[in-house]
């Protein structure tokens, strides 16, 4: 069974799948904080795995909010604890995980969730923020 019908069988319409090149990208419902789409992508790894990844956009979206080449260590610090609380490896940039084929609709729940949670980061990053 193809990714994109495993997703339409177990997720419906929420996620859009078009295949380009190598790799699915799968189109969610979630939005980064800019309002632009959060996209993730599918690579087949070998016979019922799949990578599912972010391709490092999230890092490269949160990391273009600020003026500095590195982002502030607490913040490095919070996307990784991100990571550990949804068991996501975090992999030169890329936010990612390994799942077999029958675990992909709550694996890929989990990749977005993830995502959404540290592109909210951008939030630490604004200087002047009044105490609520």
């Amino acid at each position: 069974m193809s990714i994109e019908e495993q997703l339409e069988e177990q997720l419906h319409s929420l996620f859009k799948c078009t295949p380009c090149q190598h790799l699915t990208r799968i189109r969610t419902p979630f939005l980064l904080p800019d309002g632009d789409v959060l996209d993730l992508f599918a690579v087949e790894e070998k016979a019922g795995t799949l990578l599912l990844t972010d391709e490092g956009e999230t890092l490269r979206w949160l990391r273009g909010q600020w003026i500095e080449k590195m982002l502030p260590a607490a913040i490095r610090d919070q996307v990784s604890n991100i990571c550990q609380m949804h068991t996501i490896e975090l992999w030169q940039g890329q936010l990612r995980v390994i799942t077999e084929e029958a675990q992909i609709a709550g694996q890929l729940m989990q990749l977005a969730q993830a995502s959404m949670r540290v592109a909210d980061l951008w939030f630490l990053l604004k200087k002047g923020v009044p105490d609520v």
